[in-house]
């Protein structure tokens, strides 16, 4: 059993700790329905912001890259 929360959006994955390619901004990320949150901030279905929105208020794609924040090797 995980010790991550479960996505209150979806409720079919986990909400991991993610990064932004392009700025290595740190954040909250639901791999199966996108739903994003920052970094800190309470994981509740009210206050969830899609990926392709987040992305673009910080003036990136909304394709951006994003990976596994703790994936060793990363810089």
């Amino acid at each position: 059993m995980s010790t991550l929360p479960e996505c209150p959006r979806c409720g079919q994955d986990y909400v991991r700790t993610a990064r932004l390619v392009e700025t290595g901004e740190l954040f909250q990320l639901c791999d199966e329905c996108l739903a994003t949150w920052p970094l800190g901030a309470e994981v509740v279905k009210a206050t969830f912001t899609q990926l392709d929105d987040f992305a673009e208020t910080r003036g990136l794609p909304y394709n951006t890259g994003v990976e596994a924040a703790d994936t060793p090797g990363l810089n």
